[in-house]
């Protein structure tokens, strides 16, 4: 039986009021959240009488199985369990979806309306803005003329894509008639625009007020007649108060530091600082200046509201027509229908007991404006304003802000705070609330950690299972090795300290079997705030012989097979206009290079060469095909025609290359229905290549044990033992807001203005203040997310600056994750501990290891989208290499699939340290012993190579060598069958590969992974 806290006993039970629950990393909100379900149940509420909404599919189902699991344990609880599978336990999404097909006789659209892919609609939308742009051009708009004309350089695209932003987030505006008005016509009130000059105003005053408290620390320094000399200089400025004021006052007489003054000299320079801070925002002469910028940029506003209604009326048509939405037209066509129907509303509001949101902290304005409509006093709120991270996604943390703030004071709703952490050892949660007690506040960060977040140990297991060494650690190294990057160093500290701790026995907490155990290599977790140096980790781990599993989604379009589907197309395209052109020569080498054709680039270079490409057997293929203008049907019979899925063989990675081929088809239906052709598939899979839209195939986690890197946002949800966070160097990647055209809820449409010359808004600097705020306010939170995965160890590897002058004051300054433990680095003493780099072997040996498979398909991408300047022929690629001549059915798929898993196991087993319980332990036992390897045996595992002899190059991968002081020995092992003549081939050029460049003897081997059985091939 569950031994609930107090706190969670009132979460589960409390009822009444709207209710907020701020549940802290650890706290057991599912549990929670479950249990209140059943509770409910238990007083005779129906499953079907409560809305349950979530954010993704993953976690409403998790969500039903929890119920499930706990209604099958209850008998008095059975006639819930039939319910269960229809009850709203569902995403916003979906249950706005449900409630659109319900009415949409009163919205007058289709109820088998479909859900447009995003990539697709935003061709769309490109198309309809292209065309408003021309519509406006032909009628000469004078406004619109004005605007290309004062603020456009070559063309229009820089204000195209300007526009674009701005629409992105008119797009989460419910009533967009009354926002353009308030665009051109309340923005624009006088009231308005003195509130931006005081909120203007108020910066520069606390500015000022920062330079009065440096002053004041002069006082009693022992430099009287420098303190005195300061508070004359200063004393106009210090006394302004309005822009005007400190405008006639900003010019400070020079006052000179005393000689021998350098215990003062960092007080001088920071008030110098803030004095050329102030004068960058006094670019107008006085305040009549800025009243007259905003009405000399209202034409501007005009006509880009102008733009975006009309552009608004042919979008929504083309959706009526063609019954295509977006989930976010789904949100506001309920909130409209809620809005215009009383009856309809009451009866949404009735159907429910209570309305319950996981999640709450990543809710958005429109769905928080939906539940408002829906509501009866009846809203269970759960989530954790520290946990909010998906500002790209429009949530709102400043909603569970509100809330919690306003139900602490008033008696209007009801807060709870779930303080215990039932995750991590004491040590952990000692150390997290250090950092964020002093750097997490209502102002930036969003929550005053100190006084109302801090967490309180949970989890008395640990207290019986003791480990001395947990407390957080910040690994401290001089940055003094010029010849090596941080990213490899970090890498190098990181992975020696595993294998140190693994050799000496270190231990974690078995949570099921209640004990200590030895760890092993799963138990560590990376976490890094981007993937840029993931790759760097792979090749450095691998030369250390540690796993490592990269948990990362994949951009599935920038893979090689659909380079070749879109570059194969094109070519037909190409053919059937008799366009021959440069992009036909680029497309005609790229299949001809490809795993298609592997036509030789001597072959290639004559058909251009002698201008005879026309005899080709590809050009006459493509020739002989009827013309297709059906996009689905026509990349159908392109990978019929040039026996795609069975040469698909050859590139490996099968299971993923079959998804990324079906989204393509998919996607190249959906084309079909919204009226796109061939020449338009062309272009969205070119736009795709160049990365301006994405595709993703989202990443999973795997059971191997591997120690696992990932970034932030991948961890949340997750917990690992010892968890090492390295890269937090470098600089946040700010989104750009130095566009000229901005849109801002607050301060409406922000635009630059002309008088003579080129001007910008008031406006424009209190957003971009804004912006730097809420979004150091995320990273923090994202620093909470990261450390709080941690349930024995926090390990950050870093090389902190001795010179560096941040403090707690400068929070508003961070750039860096760096930054945040800098500012407060006189705080954590007791956990740095000063690392010497020449205690952890760094070394560039790790480069000749062998590329990696990711480096080896980022190599291949630049190869195929440079021009005819190709050298190598492919004639061996990865794991599968012979000819497949018949069509892939079934069972030679999964047979394939096997063998690709089974290779994945072998290159990712250290073939020592593996466990009697693991299911592949006799497989890899065999190999060892059949193989006769040991420990001292230096081996390469996937060794990939690129090999010249007489003017061929050879390019493949290797499945395993071992080296030994004596001898080099060469394994190409098979799932099964190792009787084909090609396998023996290739270990012959493998065996020239190597002596190449060892000069060893070399011993050949094919070995049958099922069958046990060794072959030396001589």
């Amino acid at each position: 039986m569950t031994k609930w806290t107090e706190a969670q006993k009132l979460a589960i039970n409390k009822t009444g009021k709207n209710i907020i629950v701020s549940a802290g990393a650890g706290s057991g909100k599912t549990a929670v959240l479950t249990q209140r379900v059943i509770t409910h149940l238990k007083n005779n509420i129906k499953i079907n009488k409560l809305l349950i909404l979530t954010f993704t599919n993953a976690a409403a189902g998790e969500m039903r199985n929890r119920i499930r699991k706990k209604i099958s344990k209850d008998l008095s609880l059975k006639d819930n369990l039939y319910l269960l599978d229809t009850a709203d336990i569902t995403t916003f999404d979906a249950y706005c979806l449900h409630l659109v097909k319900k009415y949409h006789f009163l919205l007058n659209i289709d109820k088998n309306l479909k859900i447009i892919d995003e990539g697709l609609i935003t061709l769309v939308k490109d198309k309809i803005l292209d065309e408003v742009f021309d519509n406006f051009y032909e009628k000469e708009d004078l406004l619109f003329l004005d605007l290309i004309e004062n603020f456009s350089v070559k063309d229009d695209k820089q204000i195209k894509e300007a526009i674009k932003k701005i629409i992105k987030k008119i797009d989460l505006v419910s009533d967009k008639e009354h926002l353009y008005n308030d665009l051109t016509v309340t923005f624009f009130n006088q009231d308005y625009i003195l509130s931006y000059i005081k909120e203007y105003e108020d910066i520069l005053i606390n500015k000022i007020s920062s330079i009065n408290d440096l002053i004041m620390l002069l006082e009693g320094s022992g430099y009287d007649t420098f303190y005195n000399e300061m508070v004359k200089a200063y004393t106009p400025l210090l006394n302004s108060k309005t822009y005007d004021e400190i405008k006639l006052n900003i010019e400070i007489p020079t006052v000179r530091r005393p000689k021998g003054s350098e215990d003062i000299k960092d007080i001088k320079d920071s008030i110098t600082l803030l004095e050329k801070e102030i004068k960058s925002y006094l670019r107008y002469e006085n305040t009549e200046e800025i009243l007259t910028s905003f009405s000399l940029a209202k034409n501007n506003a005009i006509s880009i509201v102008n733009i975006i209604k009309i552009y608004y009326e042919k979008l929504n048509q083309y959706k009526f027509d063609n019954d295509l939405y977006e989930f976010i037209d789904i949100e506001i066509l309920i909130i409209k229908l809620l809005k215009e129907n009383d009856q309809i509303r009451k009866e949404v509001k009735n159907s429910y007991y209570e309305i319950m949101i996981d999640e709450y902290q990543d809710t958005s304005d429109l769905q928080e404006e939906f539940i408002n409509l829906i509501e009866n006093n009846n809203v269970y709120m759960v989530g954790d304003i520290k946990q909010s991270i998906y500002g790209f996604r429009n949530a709102n943390p400043l909603i569970f802000k509100d809330k919690y703030d306003k139900y602490a004071k008033d008696d209007i709703g009801i807060k709870i705070d779930l303080l215990h952490n039932f995750r991590s050892r004491p040590e952990v949660i000692e150390g997290i609330n250090t950092i964020f007690s002093l750097v997490m506040d209502d102002n930036i960060g969003g929550a005053n950690y100190k006084k109302d977040h801090q967490m309180l140990y949970g989890l008395k297991d640990y207290d019986e299972n003791y480990y001395t060494n947990s407390d957080l650690e910040i690994l401290n190294y001089n940055d003094d090795k010029d010849d090596f990057t941080k990213e490899e160093k970090e890498a190098f500290i990181i992975g020696q300290d595993i294998l140190s701790k693994l050799k000496k026995g270190y231990e974690v907490y078995d949570p099921e079997a209640k004990k200590l155990r030895k760890a092993t290599f799963s138990d560590f977790c990376i976490i890094m705030d981007r993937g840029t140096s993931f790759n760097t980790y792979y090749k450095i781990f691998e030369y250390l012989k540690i796993p490592l599993y990269i948990y990362q989604d994949e951009k599935i379009i920038s893979k090689d097979d659909i380079i070749v589907i879109k570059n194969l197309v094109g070519l037909y395209l190409k053919v059937k206009n008799y366009e021959f052109d440069y992009d036909f020569k680029f497309y005609f080498t790229s299949i001809a290079r490809s795993f298609l054709i592997n036509m030789p680039d001597e072959d290639i270079y004559n058909y251009f060469k002698n201008k005879t490409f026309k005899d080709s057997t590809l050009y006459q293929k493509l020739k002989n095909l009827p013309i297709i203008e059906d996009s689905y049907v026509l990349i159908n019979t392109l990978l019929k025609e040039f026996n795609f899925y069975e040469k698909l063989i050859t590139l490996g990675d099968i299971k993923n290359c079959l998804i990324r081929v079906d989204n393509i088809l998919s996607l190249s239906k959906e084309f079909n229905k919204i009226g796109f052709n061939v020449y338009d598939i062309c272009d969205y899979l070119n736009e795709l290549i160049e990365s301006k839209y994405e595709i993703t195939v989202k990443g999973a986690l795997n059971n191997i044990n591997s120690v696992l890197l990932m970034n932030i946002h991948k961890s949340k949800g997750l917990e690992y033992p010892i968890c090492y966070y390295s890269g937090y160097h470098k600089t946040f990647n700010i989104e750009d807001i130095k566009d000229r055209f901005l849109y801002d809820k607050k301060y409406g449409l922000i635009t630059p203005y002309y008088n003579e010359k080129l001007g910008n808004l008031i406006t424009k600097e209190l957003n971009k203040h804004n912006f730097y705020l809420d979004d150091i306010s995320e990273r923090i939170r994202l620093f909470y997310v990261a450390l709080t995965r941690a349930r024995e160890k926090i390990i950050i590897v870093t090389s902190l600056n001795d010179d560096c002058k941040l403090t707690l004051s400068d929070k508003n300054k961070y750039s860096s994750f760096l930054d945040i433990i800098e500012s407060i680095k006189n705080y954590l003493s007791k956990y740095i501990i000063k690392i010497n780099l020449d205690d952890y072997n760094l070394t560039k040996d790790y480069l000749d290891n062998k590329k990696s498979s990711k480096e080896l398909k980022k190599d291949t991408k630049l190869i195929i989208n440079k021009k005819i300047d190709v050298k190598n022929n492919i004639i061996d690629n990865k794991k599968i290499s012979k000819e497949i001549v018949s069509f892939i059915d079934k069972e030679l798929y999964d047979n394939l699939e096997y063998g690709t898993y089974i290779h994945k196991v072998f290159e990712r087993s250290n073939f020592f340290n593996i466990s009697k319980e693991d299911k592949h332990y006799n497989l890899i036992n065999n190999f060892v012993k059949t193989l006769n390897i040991t420990k001292d045996d230096l081996l390469y595992k996937e060794h990939e190579f690129i090999y010249e002899e007489d003017g061929n190059k050879y390019h493949g991968i290797i499945d395993l060598i071992i080296e030994s002081d004596n001898e080099i020995k060469i394994i190409d092992y098979k799932l099964n069958n190792i009787i084909d003549e090609s396998y023996k081939k290739q270990l012959k050029i493998y065996e020239k590969y190597l002596k190449s460049i060892k000069n060893k003897p070399c011993k050949l081997y094919l070995y049958s992974i099922l069958l046990n059985k060794l072959e030396i091939i001589e």
